[in-house]
């Protein structure tokens, strides 16, 4: 017969099912909701683009081999030639030079970051497209519901007229259009 590992074997798989079908129905991912902007991440990333900017500046100035290389007469000559020396030593009287060279790297680095967040638009040109696209749709969808809604009301008051006659219903005009493309319901 059958073994007591494969009864055993059968009731597991079927729980697991129960389970999974359980996390499926009670664990899930919340809907997604559109929104105008990413909101306060906006802030967030800018406020870190200024911070990287300042450290990689420092670092560029203060903690690595690359200035000693491109200003080498503002470092001790000892420490330059000495491989070993990870960070070279400024010379006493060239302090202020290194400072104003790491500012002026800090500050041309923000500059071409405020550039491109110029040049570059925040909504890309094909989702501008689209999302005018649909706000035509919306209005000539507007512009049609108001159009049967005030043909059904006309239709209500004729037939509530007691004289039968009435006097034609000037719609207003669809946005965008001329007013000379009115509509007139009789």
């Amino acid at each position: 017969g059958i073994n007591a590992e494969y009864m055993g074997f059968v009731p597991t798989l079927f729980e697991l099912s129960f389970d999974l079908a359980r996390r499926k129905l009670t664990c899930r991912r919340p809907a997604a909701l559109r929104v105008a902007s990413i909101g306060m991440w906006h802030n967030i990333l800018i406020s870190i683009i200024v911070v990287a900017i300042i450290i990689n500046s420092a670092m560029i100035g203060f903690a690595t081999l690359h200035l000693s290389q491109w200003f080498p007469y503002y470092y001790t000559p000892e420490t330059l030639s000495d491989p070993s020396i990870r960070n070279p030593t400024i010379i006493p009287q060239y302090e202020f030079n290194v400072l104003l060279i790491v500012l002026v790297i800090e500050h041309s680095m923000g500059f071409l970051a405020c550039l491109l967040y110029g040049l570059i638009p925040g909504t890309p040109s094909d989702v501008e497209k689209t999302i005018r696209t649909m706000e035509k749709e919306s209005e000539k969808m507007a512009y049609r519901s108001l159009l049967l809604q005030v043909s059904q009301k006309t239709i209500v008051n004729n037939r509530k007229s007691i004289s039968g006659a009435h006097r034609p219903l000037v719609l207003p005009p669809s946005p965008r259009s001329s007013p000379a493309n009115e509509l007139k319901i009789e």
